[in-house]
């Protein structure tokens, strides 16, 4: 479904039938937006999370765990530092399956270690990537406590879409975004 342009009020209106489920998840919303999760900002995020609300979401994956480490190498006039994560997911509840990647940063280590974890059983993952990283202070005086808002844009060819993750911790906000974005390529593969 297409809802790039839409406001979250649309989406649910045009993915809920009924009033009262309507009225519960605008709700529900309004109280996360209050929270740092706008979704507004990330329609691939919205459309999976009215999906759960409306119990028809299911995963086809699930992230079980995850390390994110970095290592720096000092040379003669520079350093050089190597980011390497490894996630292990399964899949449909039933296969698990651990994978290592290295990678420009963080996230992108991240990215790359779920992809390759999940690629082997869902093959529309192919050529899909992350095209766009932003992260957002949302409670600024806090210094390193604060929590976070990042949005990732993911893509597949000319196709992007936006996914949306907040916490303290700014690498699993990176990791919930990046799942939306992952299980949000799978859903729209289905069709």
């Amino acid at each position: 479904m297409t809802t790039e342009c839409l406001s979250a009020t649309d989406v649910v209106f045009k993915m809920v039938d009924d009033n009262a489920e309507r009225c519960r998840i605008l709700a529900k919303l309004g109280m996360l937006r209050n929270e740092g999760l706008d979704y507004e900002l990330a329609p691939a995020s919205l459309e999976l999370f009215v999906l759960k609300e409306m119990g028809v979401r299911t995963l086809p994956f699930k992230v079980i765990s995850y390390h994110v480490s970095q290592r720096g190498v000092f040379l003669d006039s520079h350093a050089e530092s190597v980011n390497e994560a490894i996630v292990k997911v399964s899949v449909q509840g039933k296969r698990e399956k651990s994978s290592v990647s290295d990678g420009n940063g963080a996230v992108n280590a991240l990215d790359l270690a779920l992809r390759a974890a999940l690629e082997e059983h869902f093959p529309i993952l192919n050529g899909v990537g992350l095209v766009g990283y932003s992260v957002e202070s949302l409670n600024g005086g806090k210094g390193s406590a604060a929590k976070t808002r990042v949005l990732i844009k993911t893509a597949r060819g000319e196709d992007t879409w936006t996914s949306i993750g907040v916490s303290e911790d700014s690498i699993l906000a990176s990791l919930t975004a990046l799942v939306d974005g992952i299980e949000y390529a799978i859903l729209e593969g289905k069709y």
